[in-house]
């Protein structure tokens, strides 16, 4: 019988430490480990675009163009906040409310005739910025005897401002310039409308690192795919690819 109790009780403490986090509080005092965190996540994204030809409207010049973006990528880093409730020791519910601001360098070249034997090449240079405000809920499932993690989130960005910075440059004959004898001038270049809203799912792989009692960092790797396009009437969609940190405390 006493062989029977010392098998027990050591089989539970193996089936414990495998569960959770391996936290050892106090020997004498009754203890549960924390099952709410709240913190900060940073991440580094870098996104493959797809594009049609987007219409660029020209105020100035009375007139539209269509400017090919098809080989444009793109990465930018972003920084939130973030919560995880643990249902059970391999389950947990996550959430993340985070602030992104999408910065795109657009490039177009184009070629007009000045008279029968000149052709003056030109080159179109726009940073178009993007804010979008997202609310990102997800669940994560600990792979067994491990700290791993695979998951998924569901990112609903809501478009919240944009911004759009052109210019314009002679790029030949050398001795052309514009109007104002000038080589280079700013732009009145306006992309097409942008949606308000779209959804971006996303898969991840994470490791949970306990450095101190209450605390740990998840470093995570995840892909992503834009659902819906930024632009209303043309299809601008992308792909992504993210490293990120969470640092979380218990509550």
């Amino acid at each position: 019988m006493k062989k029977i109790i010392i098998i027990i009780f050591f089989t539970s403490l193996l089936s414990l430490q495998s569960q959770g986090f391996d936290w050892y509080y106090s020997s004498r005092l009754p203890f549960q480990l924390p099952k709410t965190y709240l913190g900060a996540n940073i991440n580094y994204t870098y996104n493959i675009n797809y594009f049609e030809d987007i219409p660029v409207h020209q105020p100035s010049q009375n007139n539209e163009h269509v400017f090919d973006y098809s080989s444009l990528n793109n990465s930018n880093f972003n920084f939130g906040f973030n919560a995880e409730h643990w249902l059970y020791n391999n389950l947990a519910l996550l959430t993340k409310l985070s602030l992104n601001i999408h910065s795109n360098q657009f490039t177009n070249t184009e070629t007009i005739p000045i008279d029968s034997k000149t052709l003056w090449t030109t080159q179109q240079n726009s940073n178009f910025q993007i804010m979008l405000f997202s609310f990102s809920p997800g669940i994560k499932k600990r792979i067994p005897d491990t700290y791993f993690n695979f998951g998924f989130n569901l990112n609903l960005n809501l478009i919240i401002n944009n911004k759009l910075e052109s210019t314009e440059k002679s790029i030949s004959p050398n001795w052309k310039t514009f109007s104002d004898g000038t080589k280079e001038i700013n732009s009145d270049f306006t992309m097409p409308n942008l949606s308000n809203f779209n959804l971006r799912p996303e898969v991840f792989l994470s490791y949970d690192y306990a450095f101190k009692i209450g605390y740990y960092l998840s470093p995570y790797i995840a892909v992503n795919y834009q659902l819906g396009s930024y632009f209303k009437s043309n299809q601008w969609n992308s792909f992504g690819i993210q490293f990120g940190v969470n640092l979380l405390k218990s509550i």
